[in-house]
């Protein structure tokens, strides 16, 4: 096997990203960051269980995909929308 030179570490990271920049096209678009259990709970500032219960009892929407779970960024919102007093 040969080796190969990439030179600095910027180029080596631009020749890796071959996707276009993410533009959050929100809940009508694909190119949406979707969230993991860890990162709804760290933004709820809960634990991961207090959202596997708000997923089991369907108040916060979820896909899953394979064995992981992801929420739209925008289902979070609605979410927290939807608990404000």
């Amino acid at each position: 096997m040969g080796s190969h030179s990439f030179g600095p570490a910027e180029h080596r990271a631009d020749l890796l990203n071959t996707h276009p920049p993410n533009t959050n096209l929100g809940p009508t678009g694909v190119r949406e960051n979707l969230l993991g259990v860890a990162e709804v709970a760290r933004r709820l500032g809960v634990c991961t269980a207090t959202i596997y219960s708000l997923l089991a009892r369907g108040d916060l929407p979820h896909i899953r995909i394979m064995n992981a779970i992801r929420v739209c960024p925008a289902d979070l919102e609605t979410f927290i929308k939807g608990k404000r007093r």
